[in-house]
């Protein structure tokens, strides 16, 4: 029996038209996040030991300053050179 061929919804966007799209918009604003944690992170990790932890995404890092205010060795990873650059102050 054949099996059916994928159907996709469109052309999907290659890697580099998403870092630029990302770019685009973190340099279009002086701050595009509240910098403040997502509301669920300080509500779930608190009672959390510290430990090691990646986000990717991180955007302009509120996040992963809270986690790291915590104790936490933490990575984050984002597609926007401005946005990595308003993390670490850059």
């Amino acid at each position: 029996m054949t099996q059916p061929r994928q159907q996709h919804s469109g052309p999907q966007p290659d890697a580099a038209h998403s870092a630029s799209r990302w770019e685009e918009r973190y340099a279009s604003v002086e701050q595009l996040w509240s910098g403040r944690p997502n509301d669920w992170l300080p509500e779930l990790a608190t009672d959390w030991s510290p430990g090691t932890a990646l986000e990717i995404g991180c955007g302009e890092g509120a996040d992963v300053l809270w986690l790291a205010e915590c104790g936490w060795q933490v990575v984050g990873l984002d597609l926007s050179a401005t946005a990595i650059g308003r993390l670490t102050g850059q």
